[in-house]
């Protein structure tokens, strides 16, 4: 019955921590990441005197929209949301059009700076999402810790490597990338819906 308790207790005192200290954490680090994109993004406008064009605000907008939403991003709302839009596929086509039109600038180095920009911002999002998923970081922790013993028997890896083929493994892995998802449009579509309910 002790060991119950004790169990309870060390799972509350690691939600804990998690919630008060390493989220928080994770939190102001992805942050900063988005600030200094936006800063970067502003540095590139204002030495081409680009600052009043409609695509930067668009995507100043969209960069703040994440700042301030940051910690409301979940990977539950992102899987929700990646199901909502595929269920509604008859607009996107059409929306993906008009959307990517608004972060369009006749500058190709401009144009290269958005596109940069919001590829770093959504992989910043996805980041947070992921990492602050206690679930999820609790997960590939134990994941990284029976990998790391079994690198530690090299016969088990090369047996595995012949049973399965290292072509198998490759199709598993990019399966499960695939599975996940976490595409640009879909974490900037999130932000944006985000910022408008607020």
């Amino acid at each position: 019955m002790i060991e119950i308790v004790l169990l309870a207790f060390n799972i509350l005192l690691l939600m804990l921590i998690w919630e008060c200290f390493f989220k928080k954490t994770l939190l102001d680090t992805h942050r900063d990441k988005l600030f200094d994109l936006r800063c970067e993004l502003r540095a590139a406008f204002a030495q081409k005197n680009a600052l009043n064009s409609s695509a930067y605000k668009e995507t100043r907008d969209l960069l703040n929209a994440q700042i301030a939403l940051t910690e409301n991003l979940s990977f539950l709302q992102y899987i929700l949301w990646n199901n909502f839009r595929r269920k509604n596929k008859l607009n996107q086509v059409a929306d993906d059009v008009k959307y990517e039109a608004k972060y369009h600038i006749s500058d190709a180095e401009l144009d290269e700076v958005i596109k940069k920009t919001r590829v770093s911002a959504s992989d910043v999002c996805a980041s947070y999402m992921v990492t602050s998923s206690l679930l999820l970081t609790l997960i590939v922790f134990t994941l990284s810790v029976i990998i790391g013993v079994c690198m530690l028997f090299k016969h088990f890896t090369s047996i595995f490597s012949i049973t399965i083929g290292k072509e198998r493994i490759l199709k598993i892995w990019e399966r499960a990338i695939q599975k996940l998802n976490l595409t640009q449009d879909i974490v900037e579509d999130a932000s944006m819906l985000l910022i408008k309910k607020s």
